[in-house]
């Protein structure tokens, strides 16, 4: 469970290491779940990596949020108009946000590859914040 509140920037920036590792695994299932052809998996995995990769970096400037919503709204205000991310990494988020539940079969394949260089654009670029 993450606190509510810290101020703490040494416990902060755990929390957010912690969650930038979840990303990571989470990451790796969904590789898995694309190497044997399992795109529904590969796509909630990547999906879900990205939504820890937000909140590690919230963490880090010790911001929590309640819902995947709020997580983005936050994430969006903080990091991506603010310049701190790049201004391409919008449009690959609100894209993920918005089509991920409302996919049908024939364009999973596809948004599920996007799903995953998402994901991995925004794990290394929180890396790179982190550090």
């Amino acid at each position: 469970m993450l606190p509510e509140k810290t101020t703490d920037k040494t416990a902060a920036r755990e929390v957010a290491l912690k969650l930038l590792e979840r990303a990571k695994a989470m990451m790796q299932v969904s590789l898995s779940g694309l190497e044997r052809d399992q795109l529904s998996i590969a796509n909630h995995w990547a999906f879900y990596a990205i939504s820890n990769a937000m909140k590690a970096c919230l963490a880090f400037e010790a911001k929590f949020s309640r819902s995947r919503d709020e997580t983005y709204q936050f994430f969006r205000r903080d990091f991506l108009r603010s310049g701190i991310f790049p201004e391409e990494m919008e449009s690959k988020l609100a894209y993920s946000m918005e089509v991920h539940m409302g996919l049908n079969e024939e364009d999973y394949y596809l948004y599920t590859i996007e799903q995953m260089h998402t994901a991995m654009d925004l794990i290394r670029t929180a890396q790179d914040y982190l550090s």
